[in-house]
């Protein structure tokens, strides 16, 4: 009876919390890019992601209340709600393998545990977006549950089911499931059943398990074969198939190159930022508890140890920034682990007070989170993407051409179109044309199909392999066509007009007030963002972001007044970055020096390193 309340009460607390502070619409950051692939069961960036587009679907289709993206928002919070379960299982059933006397309050240690889980940044953040972590992390929770299960009882239907788990796994996010093999593995190696179970032809039934689950992969060349806007990589040949897989696109991020910080120094900031959210006192916790685990139940040990370590290193090998709600992601596995060691510490005192005093502890550890995140991680009226996407989507003519380069802007466009149906007449194009893969031969291919006013411009990008001023030019003389501020200088200046978010291409020389055309745009945007709330700060990233692309396109078009102008505005909404003041201080210089022709060919990094 204890269990069931104590289950019952943490799932209503982490599903009231995450529910309560989940963003309906999909129009933040890159998150659209997976409502939009899950949407038109497209294939959303690799590898692929094929269980996560699946289940969520399936969800989605289920529920007969919400617009698609709150459905499929709905799913993160319903896997969060079910890593925090887990969580406090595997807590329990830790605290009852230990103790060396029945402890009463194990269930309510354990639902303790699993609400400073579910409360902490990374694990609450990942609850309530459209992304991939919180289920990795629900299946990998649940393979050491059932790896647990196979130490205690020696049960081989606990290592098939484990092994089930894991091909399961291998198809939301191979990376971190491959980061976690070597922990159980080195666990069964630890003890006389484990090494028997690897030497023996169950070891074969399980690995047949794991390919088993992999089956789910055969999802991404059936499906792309069918053309879908949303086709990352197109893997509908051998090999493209296998560079999906393989996250081809994102190798150079992994590796000694792919970072200027030693592995050494990232390993500790990925400690540092699995530690930051349960602070030091949570963490030396966790770490006495291994201690005691060590000489009672050591595989266990080297199991939670070993997965917290390889945890660290799947982000230590790559590009690591602790502003990235994705980083926190890639951890929450090893934070999940590290709270477990807090929650198993009672166990090794078993007095009932002690065991209560600790319970309640945990609780309003977790309270003190909720409260302290709440103000960031409450996206329940976060529009401030969606207005600025309006906007811009309602400003275009009829039967536009939009160029989008910045991630989150393009996935935004994107989201609004295929998911809401807005403005299906303009035409939207990946500004680089998704070059990374193949030199953009099966995105260029998909557009020529979708697009044929198009062909002009894909031929000559084709043909010299460099961005089609040229054409785009020639198309702007029977077409509208906006192109965003792009740092580099993909096009001479004078041709941009009326700016926004997206500026205009005309091929003739436009006499137009820039100051006014951009008043006009942003003062109709900023009133609709400070009526409905204060930004938030993952979108006042990317409206920052935006600006000083603005910022610096003015300065090549010989007009510091407007690049002030733009600054104000980023500083109004709240942007505080040193590069706004340093943008300043230039467009002064030059207002000064009344010399701005000689600016016209810069791009942005090296105006920033002018003095």
């Amino acid at each position: 009876m204890h269990v069931l309340w104590a289950r019952t009460l943490l799932s209503v607390a982490v599903g009231v919390l995450y529910l309560g502070t989940l963003l309906p619409g999909g129009f933040w950051l890159d998150t659209s890019e997976f409502i939009a692939g899950v949407h038109t069961l497209g294939v959303v960036h690799p590898p692929g992601h094929p269980l996560y587009v699946m289940l969520a679907k399936f969800l989605s289709l289920l529920l007969p209340f919400g617009d698609i993206a709150f459905r499929i928002n709905l799913f993160s919070a319903l896997t969060g709600v079910g890593c925090a379960l887990l969580v406090a299982e595997i807590v329990r059933i830790l605290v009852d393998a230990v103790s060396e006397r029945q402890i009463i309050g194990a269930a309510w240690l354990g639902a303790a545990a699993g609400w400073l889980f579910a409360t902490t940044s990374g694990a609450w953040m990942q609850g309530i977006r459209a992304e991939v972590y919180a289920l990795n992390t629900l299946l990998i929770l649940l393979a050491i549950l059932f790896a647990m299960r196979f130490w205690d009882r020696k049960s081989h239907g606990a290592a098939y089911a484990f092994s089930a788990t894991i091909g399961l796994a291998l198809c939301n996010h191979h990376y971190l499931t491959f980061f976690f093999l070597p922990a159980p593995l080195l666990m069964l190696a630890s003890t006389q059943n484990g090494r028997d179970l690897l030497s023996s032809r169950r070891c074969l039934v399980a690995c047949s398990l794991v390919m088993c689950g992999l089956l789910a992969y055969a999802y991404l060349p059936i499906r792309a074969a069918t053309d879908p806007v949303v086709n990352w990589g197109d893997p509908t040949t051998l090999e493209r198939f296998f560079d999906v897989l393989t996250a081809k696109t994102f190798q150079g991020s992994v590796g000694a190159e792919a970072s200027t910080i030693s592995v050494g120094d990232n390993l500790g900031i990925a400690m540092g930022m699995m530690a930051g959210q349960l602070s030091l006192v949570g963490f030396l916790a966790a770490i006495i508890a291994y201690v005691f685990l060590w000489r009672r139940a050591r595989p266990i040990a080297i199991l939670l140890v070993a997965i917290v370590v390889f945890n660290c290193f799947t982000k230590a090998i790559m590009m690591i920034d602790p502003n990235n709600p994705d980083d926190y992601g890639y951890l929450m596995t090893g934070t999940a682990i590290l709270v477990v060691g807090i929650g198993v510490l009672p166990a090794f005192f078993p007095h009932h007070i002690v065991i209560g005093a600790c319970a309640t502890a945990l609780a309003i550890g977790g309270g003190s989170l909720a409260i302290a995140e709440y103000p960031t991680l409450n996206l329940s009226n976060e529009r401030s993407a969606e207005t600025v996407v309006d906007a811009s989507l309602e400003r275009q003519p009829p039967n536009s051409v939009a160029l989008v380069n910045f991630y989150s802007e393009f996935f935004n466009f994107w989201n609004a179109q295929l998911v809401y149906g807005k403005r299906p007449d303009i035409t939207l194009v990946h500004a680089t044309f998704d070059s990374k893969r193949y030199k953009g031969a099966p995105y260029i291919a998909s557009l020529a199909r979708r697009a044929p006013h198009l062909s002009e411009l894909l031929l000559q990008y084709q043909k010299e392999g460099r961005f089609p001023a040229e054409a785009l030019l020639n198309l702007s003389r029977t077409r509208p066509v906006f192109l965003e501020p792009m740092v580099d200088n993909v096009m001479a200046p004078e041709p941009y007009t009326n700016p926004g978010l997206l500026w205009q291409i005309q091929a003739t020389n436009s006499s137009s007030n820039l100051r006014v055309q951009d008043e006009r745009f942003w003062t109709q945007v900023t009133k609709q963002l400070t009526f409905d709330s204060a930004l938030h700060p993952e979108a006042l990233k990317v409206l920052s972001f935006s600006h000083f692309l603005q910022g610096i396109l003015s300065l090549r078009k010989g007009n510091p007044t407007l690049t002030k102008t733009i600054i104000k505005r980023a500083r109004k909404l709240g942007a505080k970055s040193p590069k706004f003041d340093e943008l300043h201080s230039i467009s002064t210089l030059i207002e000064k020096a009344g010399n701005s022709g000689r600016f016209r060919e810069l791009d942005a990094y090296r105006l920033l390193n002018l003095h």
